[in-house]
């Protein structure tokens, strides 16, 4: 993404944080592996999601999260996904669609609710997704007190 296209989507969006909001490294939003001036495109919002989380990355970016509607490329992507959000078809063209808005390298998350809670996914069902996507999870980690993440990537050209 260019400079003017990043720093249009912060121009006033910056938002200085909320309530349970990480200000450290061990935050999730450092562990994300996004930065500073990164323009971060989210998927999936609904009233449930942490809010915490969404504003640890907004401080580490600097920059507001931007909807699925967002008309330019991305550095990275946050997807909150549930069960009853559909089946591992839909996440694996949710995963396809959002790899197509990214710039070169971009990231994806999938968070999905912790085992026990209502909607939770099985990290294999996202693995699953991502492999008929072309992708590859690749780590995971507890992103907040009712969400773990995925982090799924590109595969290398040099392992198909």
């Amino acid at each position: 993404m260019n400079t003017t296209s990043r720093q249009a989507a912060a121009e006033g969006k910056h938002v200085t944080g909320s309530a349970g909001a990480s200000s450290g490294s061990s935050g999730p939003g450092p562990r994300f592996g996004f930065t500073s001036g990164l323009v971060i495109q989210e998927f999936y919002y609904d009233d449930d999601v942490d809010a915490g989380v969404r504003a640890a990355v907004e401080e580490e970016t600097g920059t507001e999260l931007v909807d699925e509607d967002f008309g330019d490329v991305c550095d990275g992507a946050i997807i909150w996904w549930r069960a009853d959000d559909g089946g591992q078809e839909d996440l694996t063209d949710l995963l396809v669609d959002a790899q197509a808005n990214l710039d070169d390298g971009g990231l994806i998350w999938v968070l999905t609710p912790k085992p026990g809670l209502d909607n939770h996914v099985a990290p294999a069902d996202v693995e699953e997704a991502a492999k008929v996507a072309g992708m590859l999870a690749t780590s995971a980690m507890s992103v907040g007190e009712n969400w773990n993440g995925i982090r799924v990537a590109a595969r290398s050209r040099s392992r198909r």
